[in-house]
């Protein structure tokens, strides 16, 4: 195993998650993990675009944020238990 791939699969330990070139859908599901509010996307074409970054898992709400800025995306919360993207 390399040491990238090692980084890769341990940083939740460290409360990171490390994305590389993955769909919307998988890093959602992932991102889903860590808090209550679901985040739901959509629309089947936007849950297939890829993303790639480093998110703190104890701040949910930013790395959507993020990922709803990099990737030109609309959101929506609906607290306290749903979050839209399309």
């Amino acid at each position: 195993m390399r040491a990238v791939d090692a980084e890769f699969r341990t940083a939740w330990r460290q409360g990171r998650l490390i994305f590389d070139d993955r769909p919307l859908s998988f890093v959602v599901a992932e991102l889903n993990r860590y808090q209550r509010r679901q985040i739901v996307i959509r629309d089947r074409a936007v849950a297939t675009r890829r993303v790639g970054g480093v998110f703190d898992t104890a701040d949910i709400d930013s790395a959507v944020a993020r990922i709803a800025e990099a990737l030109d995306l609309r959101q929506m919360s609906l607290p306290p238990f749903v979050t839209l993207l399309y």
